[in-house]
């Protein structure tokens, strides 16, 4: 890493400029991997299409029995969730709303889902504001 480090360097500002002093300690040829740090790799739904990435985890709509299903599986353990709506939108957080209509748009009642462990949902519904969802801006705000 360190010879890459240094290429990149001198292209970019001459070889001269990177001339170590005398006294300057070496650098180590490698540094040893941590064991055990590596989790087992996560099962991506069949024939999924990736619609979300947070940091604990992603969603996926995938074909389960042959319908079409929102499932958000867990980075940690692989554990998957199925959510009960049609529609989805993200913020590229853990957090996605979840609607019941065709689309993000058409869904009068919408669900704010905190994914992430110990998360919870708020659930709105917009027909009393006579209001159309457009998107979802933040963890916890929609426009």
């Amino acid at each position: 890493m360190s010879a890459a480090i240094t290429t990149v360097l001198a292209a970019t500002l001459g070889a001269g400029v990177l001339t170590a002093p005398a006294g300057a300690a070496s650098l180590p040829a490698a540094v040893p991997a941590e064991t055990g740090t590596q989790a087992a790799p996560v099962t991506y739904p069949n024939a999924g299409i990736l619609t979300a990435v947070g940091k604990t985890g992603f969603l996926a709509h995938a074909w389960v029995d042959g319908r079409r299903l929102l499932q958000w599986v867990r980075y940690a353990d692989g554990a998957v969730t199925t959510l009960d709506a049609p529609v989805a939108d993200s913020t590229g957080t853990d957090v996605i709303m979840t609607g019941k209509g065709s689309t993000p748009a058409r869904s009068l009642v919408l669900q704010l889902r905190d994914m992430a462990p110990g998360g919870g949902t708020v659930t709105m519904d917009l027909r009393p504001l006579n209001a159309t969802y457009v998107k979802a801006v933040s963890p916890d705000t929609i426009l």
